[in-house]
């Protein structure tokens, strides 16, 4: 069993829900074994639920903890647990470390990428921060509060950003379509690439997006203005003027 990552700096709770295996028991006592290396701020249970809180760890470990319980019946379970601790990327990015690792493990030591994994886990953490960036820069430029986080419109922008990212990590490896050499980077880099998709999703994607619930402060018409000198200074007859009949504006042609 696996609790989600924990950041080094982050001081978290876990849980394990024992109520399956107790059936109509309860516990009535918990101990927690921790490894050196990360610290238990403190742990407690209720009837059904064991909890932990954990502070440190050094990223890029994963760490193996034992939670004991002794029930009113008088019966005794352990269940470990691995909390894997890894670098949060900048709090702006979509999708998550772990997302890429499971698509990629070819790349991965054991399934995570570390120090020495081709990419390394530093450079997959600057695949997503910068991606998402771009994804932030092209949202901006639509209007939309940055980031995202209404539910379904933060999993696509997610999904797109674990694809591109993927797609980073294959490269890194000589493989996949940015690998070099390869046809869909003919004049192109991936930082161009990777901007093009992002924009065709997000200009096409933009009504969803803000029917979904993303916030949207303004529209595509932002910072339009119209002029009414031509450059050499005369003026501009607009295409249609209007004018008032009684209480009624109408829109005329202009002769």
């Amino acid at each position: 069993m696996a609790f989600p990552p924990k950041d080094p700096d982050a001081v978290k709770d876990y849980s394990i829900d024992w109520s399956a295996w107790l059936g109509s028991d309860t516990i009535s006592t918990s101990e927690w074994t921790v490894p050196s290396g990360i610290t238990k701020d403190s742990d407690s249970n209720t009837t059904t639920v064991t909890t932990i809180w954990l502070s440190g760890g050094t990223a890029g470990t994963d760490y193996e903890l034992v939670n004991r319980i002794v029930t009113a019946a008088g019966r005794t379970e352990d269940k470990t647990v691995i909390v894997r601790v890894r670098e949060t990327t900048y709090a702006k990015s979509y999708g998550s470390i772990s997302e890429v690792e499971a698509l990629v493990g070819r790349y991965t030591s054991s399934g995570d990428f570390t120090s020495s994994t081709r990419p390394t886990l530093a450079q997959v953490e600057r695949f997503i921060d910068r991606i998402s960036a771009i994804v932030n820069v092209l949202l901006a430029e639509q209007g939309f509060s940055v980031p995202v986080t209404q539910v379904d419109a933060k999993l696509a922008l997610d999904e797109f950003v674990v694809q591109e990212a993927v797609q980073l990590c294959h490269a890194a490896n000589g493989a996949g379509a940015f690998a070099p050499g390869s046809r869909e980077l003919r004049n192109q880099t991936p930082f161009q690439i990777i901007t093009k998709e992002a924009e065709e999703f997000i200009v096409k994607h933009a009504a969803g997006l803000e029917a979904l619930g993303a916030t949207r402060s303004r529209h595509l018409t932002y910072g339009l203005a119209c002029r009414t000198v031509d450059d050499a200074g005369e003026d501009i007859v607009p295409i249609f003027s209007r004018k008032q009949m009684g209480n009624v504006v109408v829109d005329w042609e202009a002769e």
